[in-house]
């Protein structure tokens, strides 16, 4: 397999990655505002790591974009 074989594969699985962790962070958001009365009445740090989790998918998201286009611009320079 060459380089260039090997970046398409690599972006190819990026792809269902960054689809996934999309997917994640809009349950996420949709299930912390749908039941918003409900976090009012749960203790203070199950909602503090459910905004939690949202962060950390959401910056999971930006890592996984950047890589993705550091391999695109390599890709374009081979």
């Amino acid at each position: 397999m060459s380089r260039k074989e090997k970046i398409k594969e690599n972006l190819g699985n990026y792809n269902i990655y960054l689809a996934g962790l999309v997917n994640s962070l809009i349950a996420l958001i949709g299930f912390t505002f749908s039941t918003v009365s409900e976090l009012i009445k749960t203790p203070f740090w199950v909602s503090i790591m459910g905004f939690c989790g949202i962060f950390i998918v959401a910056f999971s998201i930006y890592l996984l974009q950047r890589k993705m286009t550091k391999l695109q611009d390599e890709l374009g320079g081979l």
